[in-house]
């Protein structure tokens, strides 16, 4: 498997965005490697594993992915920290 190319990654693109997009899909996929690796906020092996696809899809420079890599991680990080919030309003209730 290999990384494909694209004119953007060296700037040659006449599109100026598309430089800033595949910059800024790389860091959110950088930040959640990181978080699929530290094992916060996920609690087990399936989340973890979740959250390395979902990098791998960010840090790959095909559109395509980056939405479904994106989608991925914000549906299961918007999950497990709602599931934070819940589970510490109920601890402060008698």
């Amino acid at each position: 498997m290999t990384l494909s190319y694209r004119p953007c990654h060296a700037m040659d693109s006449h599109v100026p965005l598309a430089f800033v997009w595949m910059s800024a899909s790389a860091v959110c996929g950088v930040i959640v490697f990181a978080l699929a690796l530290n094992g916060y906020p996920s609690r087990t092996f399936l989340e973890r594993v979740v959250l390395l696809v979902a990098a791998y899809f960010l840090i790959d420079p095909v559109l395509w992915r980056d939405f479904v890599g994106l989608g991925i991680a914000a549906v299961l990080l918007g999950v497990r920290f709602a599931l934070q919030r819940r589970h510490g309003l109920e601890q402060r209730i008698p």
